[in-house]
């Protein structure tokens, strides 16, 4: 992997502290790809945001040892290269992250027994929360919620060429 791009609802684009929605996706799929070894701290962590979006006002003081900040921001109008200062998460900090995040996410138990089997011994375990529920998705595709797979050409009836029936 040669770049990680999050999404982000406020940047500091001196520091790279970042705000996202607050539910740690992020930074749980970039520390599952150090715990992998995929990337290390040198793999660029890029954002997307518009230019409204720039705040100079997020405390590093109170960022958490897993928040993930960005070294570059791209704008509509600037891309902005961060000064970096931030230390990056090194991993999954097991001993943070809660059996309910843990039970919302397969590929992140699948690690969790891998290592745990690698080591022959059980990795710590964060405690409990109650988490707020999962943004709804409404299925746009009728009740049946299949995907479309194109328009069906050439069976019995003549192709509808140039949009004229």
């Amino acid at each position: 992997v040669d770049i990680i791009v999050v999404g982000s609802t406020a940047v500091d684009p001196i520091t790279g502290a970042r705000l996202g929605k607050g539910e740690g996706f992020a930074e749980l799929e970039y520390g599952m790809l150090r715990q992998m070894g995929v990337i290390d701290e040198t793999t660029p962590v890029v954002t997307t945001i518009r230019d409204e979006q720039l705040v100079d006002d997020i405390p590093i003081n109170k960022l958490l040892q897993h928040d993930v900040a960005v070294d570059i921001i791209c704008t509509p109008t600037q891309v902005i290269r961060t000064d970096k200062s931030i230390p990056k998460p090194t991993g999954i900090y097991w001993e943070l992250l809660s059996p309910q995040k843990l039970s919302q996410i397969k590929v992140l138990r699948d690690l969790k027994s891998r290592l745990e089997a690698e080591r022959e011994a059980p990795l710590p375990t964060g405690p409990d929360e109650e988490l707020p529920p999962l943004a709804e998705r409404r299925n746009r595709r009728g009740n049946s919620g299949r995907r479309g797979r194109g328009r069906k050409i050439g069976r019995g009836r003549e192709a509808n060429v140039g949009g004229q029936a």
